[in-house]
């Protein structure tokens, strides 16, 4: 089964970042508005691009661009970090687990890394101590 991917809108990095924010009990989560949609601006992968930055640690990829997007019109839209390459395509960059949940890492925010998709398959769930 194919996913449609849509896309409501591209926005640069520093158009981003100061909207990501962190949760605070009782507090409306952080959210970025663009029309009539609007994206959660909390979440541990965003905060890691807010804190850490938006260049991948292993090849050096710089991040150029947010999208808000969905691949179900039901669901909310999210905000994915990209670079363009080649002038078309779009790289994902990721939150990479520096020590991998599946071998006792924690989900905390000191245990993440920003990655590009491709960096992140190729290491996979290693770790080196």
């Amino acid at each position: 089964m194919h996913k449609t991917r849509i896309i409501y809108g591209t926005f640069t990095v520093d158009q981003v970042l100061p909207h990501i924010g962190t949760k605070v009990k009782g507090l409306l989560t952080p959210t970025f508005s663009h029309g009539v949609h609007t994206a959660n601006c909390f979440s541990d992968r965003l905060r890691l691009f807010k804190e850490k930055g938006t260049t991948c640690v292993t090849c050096g990829a710089e991040a150029t661009h947010f999208l808000m997007e969905t691949f179900n019109e039901k669901t909310r839209p999210h905000l994915n970090l990209y670079k363009i390459v080649d002038g078309e395509q779009d790289l994902l960059f990721t939150k990479d687990h520096i020590h991998p949940l599946s071998k006792g890492g924690a989900d905390e925010l000191y245990n993440l890394q920003t990655m590009c998709r491709l960096c992140n398959l190729a290491k996979g769930n290693t770790w080196e101590e």
